[in-house]
């Protein structure tokens, strides 16, 4: 196809806007390629957020899904190019991907978590155990045109099964993400934003958290965190003042800017090695200083002392966010070489070009 030419692209998500995937990953673009002649539709799963407790309720929400994507097999024709973030439906065998490729074989699966794989906190559950498919990301890749993945290990698990892929990282509206006009005042703040589900990563680091406490007068201010963490944080670390903020999409950026230090903790897993370093990145945009665990794309993208700090173990963590707290000039420097990290190679005006590539190359006819 003309690099220019006119295009129709289906996003296949398994939330909406509200899903950090999603609106990472597909809603910031949708208005830029739409400039560059790429007109994209999203069709996410409904009720794709929620994550209900009962089996049966679950297992009906399955179900209701699935009907949903076997009603858009014959749909996907209308378009040049489909993108399946992630996968269609979370945990089953890739059956309806299969019948999607057969009716429009171009495919693009974006990946940004490590799909063939299950968070050590949150295994399947039954009947979702048998259903489990060894081979489905091997299978995906089968059927893929195009593969695009957030960071390199993912790349290398494509690599180690055979594949190839494009790495577009998780990238950052740095024109929303900015920094804060106004001066910083109060206790040292410690920030952490995420999910409810991804809080066992800040739990781990409560005891350094209330050592720095003792050392240093600070607060914990956890966005989005499960609120069963205040709990946790007053065995484990008595000494350390908690807020825990509910997560709103008006509210993150303001929420994000009011911290003196942004924390990513994760542990050395093969889980974690391929998750996307979102809340690092949107700290760093921020201008906020960061310290991140070495896993993964954290390593990947903090150099340490340069433009953020790297912790592995109770000491390093206490001592690194210690040293922000009490040298002021390094909190800046730290602060500014993080949000050009963020321009130069993570925000949307990078990726963007990377991405319309890839959509184009999959759209034009196999030779």
């Amino acid at each position: 196809m003309d690099e220019r030419a006119a295009m129709k692209v289906l996003f296949l998500t398994q939330n909406d806007a509200r899903g950090a995937s999603t609106r990472l990953r597909v809603c910031q673009y949708l208005a830029p390629l739409a400039r560059r002649g790429i007109t994209a539709e999203l069709w996410p799963l409904p009720l794709g957020m929620a994550v209900p407790r009962a089996r049966a309720v679950r297992g009906a929400l399955y179900a209701l899904q699935a009907l949903r994507r076997i009603a858009d097999v014959p749909r996907v024709r209308r378009f040049d190019v489909v993108v399946i973030q992630r996968d269609l439906i979370a945990h089953v065998p890739p059956l309806i991907e299969e019948a999607m490729a057969r009716v429009n074989p171009s495919l693009v699966v974006d990946l940004d978590d490590p799909i063939h794989l299950h968070p050590p906190a949150r295994p399947p559950v039954w009947p979702f155990r048998l259903l489990r498919d060894p081979r489905k990301l091997e299978r995906l890749l089968g059927i893929a045109r195009r593969v695009i993945v957030a960071n390199r290990a993912l790349r290398e698990e494509v690599e180690r099964l055979g594949g190839e892929a494009r790495v577009i990282p998780t990238s950052i509206d740095t024109t929303r993400w900015t920094p804060s006009e106004r001066p910083r005042c109060g206790a040292f703040t410690v920030g952490w934003i995420g999910s409810p589900g991804t809080t066992a990563y800040l739990e781990a680091i409560l005891p350094a958290l209330g050592r720095l406490a003792r050392r240093v007068p600070c607060r914990l201010r956890a966005i989005g965190a499960d609120p069963a963490l205040a709990v946790k944080a007053a065995i484990r670390a008595p000494d350390l003042a908690v807020e825990i903020l509910p997560w709103s999409l008006g509210t993150e950026v303001d929420g994000v800017r009011s911290f003196d230090a942004g924390v990513m903790p994760l542990t050395d897993d093969p889980w974690s090695r391929g998750k996307s370093a979102t809340k690092l990145l949107q700290y760093m945009a921020c201008g906020i200083p960061a310290v991140a665990s070495p896993v993964g794309a954290n390593a990947d993208i903090v150099k340490d002392g340069l433009n953020g700090l790297l912790a592995a173990g109770e000491e390093a963590w206490v001592d690194a966010l210690a040293r922000i707290a009490r040298d002021r000039l390094l909190a800046a420097r730290l602060g500014r070489e993080g949000r050009a990290t963020v321009i130069g190679e993570y925000s949307v005006e990078t990726s963007l070009p990377r991405l319309e590539a890839v959509l184009r190359e999959a759209a034009a006819p196999c030779r």
